[in-house]
């Protein structure tokens, strides 16, 4: 197989994206008496804002790697971000309805993705890409 200049985006888009997706959402199972709801959106909110850089800077990338990293942005973290700001706000929310929330809301869905982007990359450039050896 030949790499190009689009093979190597591409799989710096994707492991950019999914290696900050599993440090700070997919990963994150944190006992509930540690850390603060404010950190976990914190974490969030950066990992948006590198993907949004990610998605900026990456002219060469497959469009289709692009479009799903905007829509995870748009439809999943954002407004799981936003119901919690306001939420926070008023501190009328449990860590342990939070974490649940972001279970069931956010690192379901982004794993979800992960694999989407992966069967992209597979569809491109084969399985071998993903075999261990």
């Amino acid at each position: 197989m030949v790499f190009n200049d689009r093979y190597e985006a591409d799989i710096d888009f994707f492991t950019k994206v999914t290696n900050n997706a599993r440090t700070r959402i997919v990963a994150c199972e944190i006992p509930i008496e540690e850390g603060e709801i404010s950190g976990d959106l914190t974490s969030i909110y950066n990992f948006i804002q590198e993907v949004r850089g990610y998605v900026i800077n990456s002219s060469k990338v497959n469009y289709m790697l692009s479009e799903i990293a905007i829509d995870m942005i748009n439809n999943i973290l954002r407004p799981f971000i936003t119901k919690y700001f306001k939420t926070e706000l008023g501190n009328s929310v449990s860590k342990e309805d939070f974490r649940k929330d972001l279970k069931n809301s956010v690192q379901d869905k982004v794993t979800d993705i992960i694999l989407k982007m992966q069967d992209i990359l597979i569809e491109n450039y084969g399985s071998d890409l993903f075999n261990k050896k």
